[in-house]
């Protein structure tokens, strides 16, 4: 696990360290447990599930992997603090579901008696995502998104 330490890293997969989680769920009195291993899984997959993210601010530099550092606010803490919550919710559950397979279904229509079958698609060429909401860190980061687009919360 490289953790990206606020100068653009081209090949940092992480935006915190398992030190950082342990001291922060320690503090709240999360149950943060398992190890150092699985913990490093957890702070990746967060990483992961945040960077494909709609962030309002650029990056510093093209060739960073993560989407932080910003060229305005650098690398604010409160991003920092929301992987850690998204990390402990990626030691027991998958953070985001696939999205839909093909285009949404606009309309459907079913007949029994001579078995008739309609269905309408969406001629718009993006996809809806369902997206689970983790308010405690959602919060934390909201100023810095971009406004949402054909997100579905659940």
């Amino acid at each position: 696990m490289v953790v990206e330490d606020g100068t653009g890293l081209a090949n940092a997969d992480a935006l915190i360290s398992v030190a950082y989680a342990d001291d922060y769920h320690a503090a709240r009195g999360n149950a943060w447990s398992g190890t150092e291993t699985e913990k490093e899984q957890a702070i990746v997959k967060a990483t992961d599930y945040m960077n494909v993210m709609m962030w309002a601010e650029g990056r510093l530099t093209d060739t960073q992997a993560l989407f932080v550092p910003f060229e305005v606010s650098a690398f604010p803490d409160a991003i920092k603090r929301a992987c850690a919550e998204y990390a402990l919710r990626a030691r027991s559950a998958i953070l985001e579901q696939d999205g839909e397979a093909g285009p949404p279904v606009v309309s459907e229509t079913k007949q029994v008696a001579d078995l008739q079958k309609s269905v309408t698609y969406s001629t718009a060429t993006s996809q809806r995502k369902a997206r689970r909401s983790y308010p405690a860190a959602d919060r934390l980061i909201s100023q810095y998104l971009a406004a949402r687009v054909n997100e579905v919360y659940v």
